[in-house]
């Protein structure tokens, strides 16, 4: 607004509302207004203040002069009853003269973007000045905000509520005020309840404190939520993981979180807390007694954090899981494939958001682990911890009797674990009883380690998982293992996969089927799985009666390896899912067809389409469906059975009272195939439906099934159809076998001669339905 305001002289105006306003069109207004009692001010942005209030007496004069109306910049406005200040500007003194020149307000309201954490955040300020400015006053509305992203003078929210908490405040004035901290934004917000002003951010987790005396911290992700105090002070877990609060959202959470007393899971992961960050935790963890899990992962903690998070586990008697790792399973398979490769290019997109915890990181933490008799977990994943910080965990490990998880995995590549730190960790194992999962992946331990780690299982009675995978043993170190998994009666997991050895997954798979007795699914896809690797595990799985579903798709499997599962098979009733797919050899994928076949009693219809299963594969296919009573249809299309593969499922055929419908479609079967399948009808009675299309049959594989359906009367669909000129090759001859044969049939419904070479079989086949489909 202008300052040479145009305001005529004693207004009667009593209600006035502009959108902004200076000091001296503010003055001009009130001191030739005595009627006005209610301003309302939508942008208070008046600069011209320092300027105005201590001017010459020849300014003021020619300022009056100018608008022909008296203004005195320095008088009170006692007919002022009501403010209103949206967007105000201005300075902590510019606001308290502001104020002192309406000593009648009744009502003040006010809205303020700070950019400096100043008094107006401050409840003990705020009572001085009314008490003293404004004794009238008896609403007061205030909304205040203030963004500190390097939190350098806000302070905790339990301290900025505690002013607000005074007998002035809630039981003379019974104002009650609310303190947010917007913990991604690092910003505070502090307001009057109720205000309509306040809007919760969408979508933002917010630390709340209330000078009612509650002080609780919520995820909220409506308008809704944010009174919801019942549910905020029983709220049990908290995820406020990939919010970026750093420091500062640390130091908030810390002092709302300082009395809760129900919250038992707190994740900040990928938060970029520092060290700083960690010693404001220290202050929660040392006095908590309810958080039980800690998941601090994808942070930038270093050693001084570490030993922040140490020093509070030397004293907190409930925290059971401390995680300071990194959990990036999306991206599991890029990692391994690289480090594989040796290339630790994966490192590079971890520089920003890891931990950075060293050797000195890890002795604080051992020091803490003397003392410390709750803590079950904990996970170092992708830190700077060597041999070193290793042998400090080490030397812990042989006394301490509580912890029963340690992931000391893919440790930073300039300070790995190697040999020595797998000595160390191996001598632990064999006086601990306590730990059930170690997990040194990752790192450098070689053939040398192995076998410290092969010795200490000898002795080591509690550990259940074992994890070195992806480390630098060769066939030596594995076999080591091997040796001494296979006394183990407790390892169930030993982890050996993208070492250098030939027979990393073999083994590590025959030492958990061997072990862990409620197995049920295993999954070796794609690990170079060869005929001699195969027969040991052939071997382990005789007598199994757990596993269900094993994968061993996409390896190097061939005709002896296949055959090593077979037999090993023959007699397991409770493997159902054998998939061989993608071996080298077409017989896998018979004998995964087979199991199925014989051991899955639930489904009634079964496809194997395309799986290259030749006659010999039929074979076991047919024995396999002579154990298997509750199979109704059986889909072999587009595979290689020949004449003698029709044999074998003819000869089942002949005893089979439950298939019904069999599809050998786009196959290799002839006369001779069709001979066998059609001689099966003059003895079977169930079967109803035989796909035989883009097969070799002939005239003569034509009038074999003519024959026998003068008399069958339970075939109803014969399909004998062809796509090629490679394929069934039946003529009018063929087909005048069957015009012959049908005259009297009253079952059969659908007979497709399509693409024959005969004239009219295709038009037959139609009149065929027309004559016996009644529901056409």
């Amino acid at each position: 607004m202008n300052d040479r305001i145009t305001w005529p002289v004693q207004s009667t105006l009593v209600q006035l509302t502009i959108r902004d306003c200076t000091y001296r069109t503010y003055c001009v207004i009130l001191s030739n207004s005595s009627n006005l009692r209610i301003f309302v001010m939508n942008d208070c942005d008046m600069n011209d203040m320092n300027q105005t209030v201590f001017p010459s007496s020849s300014n003021i004069y020619h300022s009056a002069k100018r608008q022909r109306i008296t203004t005195d910049y320095t008088a009170l406005y006692p007919q002022l009853t009501s403010l209103t200040i949206g967007d105000c500007r201005l300075g902590i003194a510019q606001l308290e003269f502001l104020l002192s020149l309406t000593p009648s307000l009744v009502y003040l309201k006010m809205v303020s973007r700070r950019s400096q954490f100043d008094s107006i955040f401050d409840g003990n300020y705020w009572e001085q000045l009314i008490s003293m400015k404004l004794p009238l006053l008896n609403k007061f509305e205030f909304l205040f905000t203030y963004t500190d992203k390097e939190c350098e003078s806000c302070t905790g929210i339990t301290s900025l509520i505690l002013p607000f908490q005074t007998s002035f405040w809630l039981d003379t004035k019974h104002w009650y005020v609310t303190t947010d901290y917007i913990l991604p934004q690092s910003k505070i917000r502090l307001y009057t309840i109720p205000n309509n002003s306040a809007n919760h951010e969408m979508g933002n987790v917010t630390l709340t404190g209330s000078s009612t005396g509650s002080i609780h911290c919520l995820l909220v992700p409506s308008r809704e939520n944010m009174s919801n105090d019942a549910e905020a002070n029983t709220m049990t877990t908290l995820n406020l993981s990939n919010n970026k609060i750093e420091d500062n959202g640390a130091r908030q959470l810390a002092d709302a979180l300082r009395d809760h007393q129900t919250l038992t899971i707190l994740d900040l992961s990928n938060n970029k807390i520092g060290n700083d960050g960690a010693q404001y935790l220290y202050d929660v963890l040392g006095g908590n007694k309810t958080i039980i899990e800690l998941n601090l992962s994808e942070n930038e903690i270093g050693d001084k954090g570490a030993q922040y998070l140490a020093d509070a586990l030397q004293n907190n008697k409930t925290l059971t899981s401390l995680i300071l790792g990194i959990i990036d399973e999306q991206n599991e398979y890029r990692r391994r494939k690289r480090r594989e490769e040796k290339t630790y290019d994966w490192e590079e997109r971890y520089l920003d958001y890891r931990n950075q915890i060293g050797d000195k990181g890890a002795e604080y933490f051992a020091n803490a682990l003397e003392m410390n008799t709750t803590l079950t977990t904990l996970d170092l994943t992708c830190n700077r911890i060597g041999d070193i910080g290793t042998v400090y965990l080490a030397n812990v490990l042989k006394k301490n009797t509580s912890l029963k998880t340690l992931v000391l995995s893919n440790q930073c590549k300039e300070n790995q674990i190697g040999d020595i730190g797998a000595q160390h960790l191996a001598y632990a194992l064999k006086q601990n009883q306590t730990l059930i999962v170690l997990d040194v992946s990752g790192n450098q331990i070689g053939d040398i380690g192995a076998q410290y780690f092969a010795d200490a299982l000898q002795k080591n009675q509690t550990l259940s998982t074992l994890n070195l995978e992806l480390n630098e043993i060769g066939d030596n170190g594995i076999q080591y293992l091997n040796d001494a998994g296979r006394n183990s009666k407790t390892l169930m997991k030993l982890q050996l996969e993208g070492n250098l050895g030939n027979n990393c997954a073999v083994v590590s798979a025959v030492i958990q089927i061997r072990n862990d007795k409620t197995l049920t699914k295993l999954n070796l896809q794609s690990k170079n799985i060869d005929d001699n690797q195969i027969k040991y595990l052939a071997d382990t799985l005789l007598g199994n009666e757990t596993i269900v579903e094993l994968d061993l798709s996409k390896n190097k499997i061939g005709d002896v390896g296949a055959q090593y599962l077979y037999d090993a098979l023959k007699d397991n009733k409770t493997l159902t899912q054998l998939d061989l797919k993608g071996n080298i050899s077409s017989y896998c994928n018979a004998v995964g067809a087979a199991v199925k076949i014989r051991n899955d009693k639930k489904n009634s219809e079964m496809w194997f389409s395309s799986d290259t299963i030749d006659d010999n594969g039929t074979k076991l296919l047919a024995d396999a469906l002579r154990n298997n009573e509750m199979l109704a249809k059986l889909c072999l299309g587009s595979n290689q059975i020949g004449d003698i593969g029709a044999k074998y499922l003819a000869d089942l055929l002949r005893i089979n009272e439950t298939i019904t419908e069999l599809d050998l479609s786009h196959n290799q079967i002839g006369d001779d195939g069709a001979q066998y399948l059609a001689d099966i009808l003059k003895y079977n009675t169930t079967i109803a439906a035989i796909n035989l299309s883009q097969n070799g049959i002939g005239n003569s594989g034509a009038q074999y099934f003519a024959d026998v359906l003068r008399d069958n009367t339970t075939l109803t669909r014969l399909i004998l159809s062809n796509w090629s000129k490679e394929t069934n090759q039946i003529d009018d001859i063929g087909v005048q076998y069957l015009v012959d044969a049908l005259q009297n049939n009253k079952t059969l419904i659908q007979l497709d001669l399509s693409n024959n070479k005969s004239s009219y079989g295709a038009v037959f086949g139609a009149s065929i339905r027309l004559q016996n489909d009644i529901v056409i």
